[in-house]
């Protein structure tokens, strides 16, 4: 997009190289693209800031009642991997469950949903499960995109419903 083209820019008195800027930039799309973004001296770009004091953001609705209410005839929410290669194992995505009470374990990540390569090529991706306490998450299961195996407690299943409870332990399988 180009931030100087169109559009309404804001910027503070005292200091003119920080800016706010939204518009529509026609070479972004079939039809062109709205945008809001921060920046700084031209092309530093800065975080946008939804509600950072509190309240709900909604997409396609004037009433969220949650957090994040994103409101269709079929919401599809995306996450996108922008690289151009991807090898066997890379993550590709993740969303984190942060908890934020140190009375026991600590504030962090207490677990996680990953999507993560399963070829050289990138074609196709495992889902993976990690669970624990915050700064010590460890896979729990995994879903494969190949041939849909499903594995707890391992995380390369042989069978359509792969368990583990520990090393050493029996495993089961169906």
């Amino acid at each position: 997009y180009n931030s100087e083209i169109g559009g309404i820019i804001i910027s503070d008195a005292t200091t003119p190289a920080k800016k706010l800027v939204s518009g529509i930039d026609t070479s972004l799309g079939t039809y062109g693209s709205g945008y809001i973004q921060g920046v700084y001296s031209g092309t530093n770009i800065l975080p946008l800031l939804l509600n950072p004091m509190g309240g709900n953001v909604g997409i396609g609705t004037t009433s969220p009642d949650t957090l994040l209410n994103i409101e269709g005839s079929s919401p599809i929410l995306t996450i996108e991997d922008s690289r151009v290669s991807i090898g066997d194992g890379t993550i590709m995505g993740r969303i984190d469950f942060k908890q934020n009470d140190n009375s026991g374990s600590g504030t962090g990540v207490s677990g996680s949903i990953y999507s993560i390569s399963s070829s050289a090529t990138g074609q196709g991706s495992d889902l993976a499960f990690t669970t624990g306490v915050p700064g010590s998450t460890t896979e729990k299961m995994r879903i494969q995109s190949t041939t849909g195996n499903v594995g707890i407690g391992v995380t390369d299943p042989d069978y359509t419903l792969h368990l583990l409870k520990s090393s050493g332990d029996t495993e089961m399988y169906i």
